[in-house]
């Protein structure tokens, strides 16, 4: 009999470790579970991440011809303003012709003023300042278009 409950409490061990074995299975197989669960929304996330990753690189693909006509337009950009700097010198050197031309006329103009004897009329030194041979030209009734030339340069 002594046999008996010895051979009988070895068995309820036994089954002890059994049932503690399957709680300690039936957690770690609740842990693969979860693993498992886990790994596929880790792969679904990958698998978002790739996608993501192409269209970046397509994009980025995509402005490479861009970058290529930006960097031509900059070229072009550059040309023309150089063209633009050189027009505007060619502008400024035209000015200071048309300006030069202006003063020669304009002395001219005096010029045959003064031989005409409209304006000579009087100063003892006989020289003028120039304001001096304006303001006699307008006393002088001068024709419309002469006049208006002077007061043109005057201003």
């Amino acid at each position: 009999m002594q046999q008996l409950h010895e051979y009988r409490d070895e068995i309820k061990k036994k089954a002890d470790l059994i049932v503690s074995d399957e709680k300690i299975i039936s957690s770690l197989w609740g842990k693969v579970l979860q693993y498992r669960k886990r790994k596929k929304e880790i792969n679904e996330m990958l698998t978002e991440y790739k996608k993501e990753e192409d269209e970046y690189n397509n994009a980025v693909s995509n402005l490479e011809p861009l970058k290529m006509h930006t960097q031509g337009l900059q070229k072009e950009i550059e040309k023309q303003n150089e063209m633009i700097q050189k027009l505007q010198r060619i502008v400024n050197d035209n000015n200071e012709t048309i300006n030069s031309l202006n003063k020669i006329r304009n002395l001219s103009i005096l010029d045959s003023l003064t031989s005409s004897k409209l304006i000579y009329q009087g100063k003892d030194s006989g020289s003028f300042s120039l304001d001096d041979v304006i303001d006699r030209v307008k006393d002088a009734k001068v024709p419309n278009r002469i006049s208006e030339e002077i007061n043109l340069d005057s201003n």
